[in-house]
């Protein structure tokens, strides 16, 4: 491996090369795609199904988020209940959970 001084001469003489030289004769390090190769790229990843990313906690959201809001809905009685209130319950009903049935919620996943 070169030495730390003489890489730092290597990298001044780029550096002083690439500033006394035109920018015609400098290529682009980083050249951009052309047009058509995006196009082609894009239309390459739209035909790919998009797959769901799918876990236990979601499913148990899922199942148990009608259950919530209700249950909510009755204890705030005349106020409209949040979104955000019903995602905090169904979190806080998921880390109570045991791990074994977290299992089985994650099992589930799986099985699909």
């Amino acid at each position: 491996m070169a030495s730390l001084n003489t890489r730092v001469t290597q990298l001044e003489e780029k550096l002083a090369m690439l500033m006394n030289a035109d920018t015609d004769d400098v290529p682009n390090p980083n050249p951009k795609p052309k047009a058509k190769a995006k196009a082609k790229a894009k239309e390459e990843h739209e035909e790919q199904p998009k797959k769901k990313r799918t876990s236990g906690y979601i499913l148990y959201s899922n199942a148990n988020r009608a259950e919530v809001k209700e249950r909510l809905n009755e204890e705030a009685g005349d106020d409209k209940i949040k979104n955000t209130d019903i995602m905090k319950e169904l979190a806080r009903m998921w880390k109570e959970l045991h791990d074994d049935e977290k299992a089985i919620w994650n099992a589930k996943v799986k099985d699909e």
